[in-house]
C-alpha cells in the first residue's frame, strides 16, 4: 500500500505544479489528511477537519432540501477558490479540497482528472 500512498502523492504534486492550483488536500470523512501537496496559503490539517465539517454540512442541506448528489461545493473568495469535492470509493467517501487562484479558469475538468486519478490509487 505505501506505493499507491506514494504514487497519490507525486499525482498531487503533479495535478497542484501542472494545473497552477496552490494546494490540494486529500482526507477521510473523518478529518484525517491521506495526501497533500500545498505551494502556499492552506494548513493540511485544517483542510482536512473543514472538508469533514463542510461534507457533514453538505450532506443535510442536500437531503433537506432534497437535491440528490452534489458534485462539488465552491467557495469563490475574494483571494482565491476553495473547492470540496466528496468521491466515493468503495463505498467509502474521500474528501479532496483544493484550494486555486482566483484567476483559475476552467476547474471543474481539472478536478475530475485528479478524481480519476484518486479512485484509481485509492481503489482495491
Amino acid at each position: 500500500m505505501p506505493l499507491e500512498f506514494d504514487n497519490l502523492q507525486r499525482a498531487l504534486e503533479d495535478f497542484v505544479y501542472t494545473y497552477g492550483f496552490l494546494a490540494s488536500v486529500v482526507s477521510t470523512s473523518d478529518g484525517l489528511v491521506v495526501a497533500s501537496a500545498i505551494k502556499e496559503g492552506l494548513d493540511q490539517n485544517l483542510a482536512a477537519a473543514l472538508s469533514a465539517l463542510v461534507d457533514q454540512t453538505i450532506d443535510r442541506v442536500k437531503n433537506d432540501l432534497k437535491l440528490g448528489n452534489v458534485k462539488h461545493f465552491l467557495i469563490e473568495a475574494e483571494l482565491g477558490i476553495l473547492i470540496f469535492k466528496k468521491i466515493i470509493i468503495n463505498e467509502e467517501p474521500i474528501l479532496l479540497t483544493v484550494l486555486a487562484p482566483k484567476s483559475m479558469r476552467y476547474y471543474q475538468r481539472k478536478l475530475n482528472r485528479i478524481s480519476k486519478s484518486i479512485i484509481n490509487f485509492l481503489s482495491p
